[in-house]
């Protein structure tokens, strides 16, 4: 059953930082944490399913800089991140049983 969004119902809260999650849990400097939702998903979703455990609503999605600019030469297509980043998103408000999920995203670093 899909449930509606109610702005109405009163504050609504967002998870927190996924990049400073990710490096406590070994994210490397210069290291994408995008390319995570590929390679490390178990980790994503863990940090998913705590923010709603500690009373988020709102799931940002691991997406913040999945742009072509950002995944050149990674061998993972803008669409592959942002589709995997949004499903361990949603796959965590499932398991929880409670959470909307909103894609995150960011400048791409050009001018």
């Amino acid at each position: 059953m899909e449930r509606k969004l109610d702005l109405r119902q009163g504050r609504l809260f967002f998870d927190g930082g996924m990049g400073t999650m990710l490096q406590a849990a070994g994210l490397g400097a210069g290291e994408a944490p995008e390319l995570w939702d590929m390679t490390r998903p178990e980790v994503v979703l863990g940090v998913h399913r705590g923010y709603l455990q500690a009373g988020a609503q709102i799931l940002k999605s691991n997406t913040f800089g999945a742009n072509r600019f950002k995944l050149a030469g990674t061998g993972y297509t803008v669409e592959q991140v942002i589709g995997r980043g949004v499903a361990l998103a949603r796959e965590a408000a499932q398991a929880e049983g409670h959470g909307w999920v909103a894609l995150d995203v960011g400048p791409t670093g050009k001018l």
